[in-house]
């Protein structure tokens, strides 16, 4: 833009001095620029946008976390294990606070050690049990945490599941009291056998029993 130079006064100090038009004209242009601007400010940023989706997503996979719990097993909260066998003595016997924290200590494949008797009703090739994962179970007294059981026999590459009828049950855990339960097992809906779970947690063993002082009322598992 163009200005001129004047000498007021005899002021010969070199300033410039713009004519009252032109800098209305300046005035006028900048309230244009400065409304760009703030016009431009209130558009979101693409790139800003594509975060907050990802953000978004990462909150789902938070949710998924929650159906575990949906299923009947979730919140299961159990000490650190370690491992046992057969002649390992039991260590401090931990107390359970539910029925979901029982199951889930249940779940897995376990060795029945000798001297159990028949506390498992099992055929005679049988030589441990697999609990399968728990949930909420329909039973003939109502609903219980529970799921399959399947007795396992020796496998060409290790224990496995045996075929037939007498392999395949249920299972479930109710509550008996204050800190202790039931462990309830099913050859079919309406018959059953088991008795008061007690657990190890390291080393690692269950001992289920019958309650009485008979022989072979009282099995050890430990985890193969």
């Amino acid at each position: 833009m163009a200005s001129e130079r004047l000498n007021r006064g005899g002021d010969c100090s070199g300033r410039w001095f713009m004519r009252a038009d032109q800098l209305a004209l300046l005035v006028s242009l900048g309230a244009v620029a400065v409304a760009g601007c703030g016009a431009g400010s209130l558009t979101p940023d693409p790139g800003t946008a594509g975060t907050g989706g990802d953000t978004g997503g990462t909150t789902g996979s938070g949710g998924v976390s929650g159906t575990t719990g949906s299923g009947g097993t979730g919140g299961a909260s159990l000490p650190q294990t370690c491992p046992a066998t057969c002649d390992t003595p039991a260590g401090t016997v931990y107390t359970f606070s539910s029925d979901v924290d029982v199951a889930t200590a249940l779940t897995g494949k376990w060795q029945i050690c000798s001297g159990s008797g028949n506390t498992f009703h099992a055929p005679p090739d049988v030589i441990g049990v697999e609990y399968g994962p728990a949930s909420v179970q329909p039973r003939a007294y109502g609903t219980a945490i529970g799921g399959d059981l399947f007795y396992l026999v020796a496998g060409a590459n290790g224990p496995e599941r045996g075929l037939g009828f007498d392999y395949q049950l249920t299972y479930d855990v109710t509550p008996g009291g204050p800190g202790w339960y039931q462990l309830n097992m099913h050859p079919t809906p309406n018959s059953g056998f088991g008795g008061s779970p007690r657990y190890s947690p390291c080393p690692e063993e269950f001992e289920i029993s019958g309650g009485s002082a008979a022989p072979g009322d009282r099995a050890i598992l430990v985890r193969f």
